[in-house]
C-alpha cells in the first residue's frame, strides 16, 4: 500500500455545504487528480477514475461537495460559475488528464472516446 502524498482539509463551514466525499481512486486503478484553492479559500477537486466514470468530475466546495460537475474534453462545465483563475487551472488539469486517458486506452487497446 502506498503512503498518502497529499491531503486537503475542507475550508467550508459545515452549515455551508455537505461534507466532502471521500474522493479517491482505488490503488492500482488508472486515473487523474487535481486540486485547486484560490486566495479566498474556495476549493476545487478534479478527479477522473478512468475505469469508473466516462468523464472527469469536478467537485467545488463553495457550490456543494455533493454535486460534482462533469467536465467535457473542451473544458465545458455548465452552471459552475468558475472564474478566470479557476478556468485556467481547469484547462491545464483537463488537458493532462485527457492525455493520460489516451495513453491508458492505447495500453489497453481501447478506443479513445471523442
Amino acid at each position: 500500500m502506498s503512503n498518502v502524498v497529499f491531503t486537503a482539509r475542507d475550508k467550508h463551514a459545515a452549515s455551508y455545504s455537505a461534507p466532502p466525499p471521500d474522493i479517491q481512486i482505488p490503488e492500482g486503478r488508472p486515473g487523474y487528480y487535481g486540486y485547486f484553492e484560490n486566495g479566498m479559500g474556495e476549493q476545487a477537486v478534479y478527479v477522473w477514475d478512468f475505469e469508473k466514470t466516462a468523464d472527469p468530475q469536478l467537485y467545488l466546495g463553495d457550490v456543494g461537495w455533493d454535486k460534482p460537475f462533469t467536465v467535457a474534453q473542451d473544458h465545458t462545465i455548465t452552471g459552475s460559475g468558475l472564474g478566470r483563475e479557476e478556468m485556467d487551472w481547469l484547462r491545464v488539469v483537463n488537458n493532462v488528464a485527457w492525455k493520460r486517458y489516451a495513453d491508458w486506452c492505447t495500453t489497453k487497446k481501447q478506443k479513445v472516446k471523442a
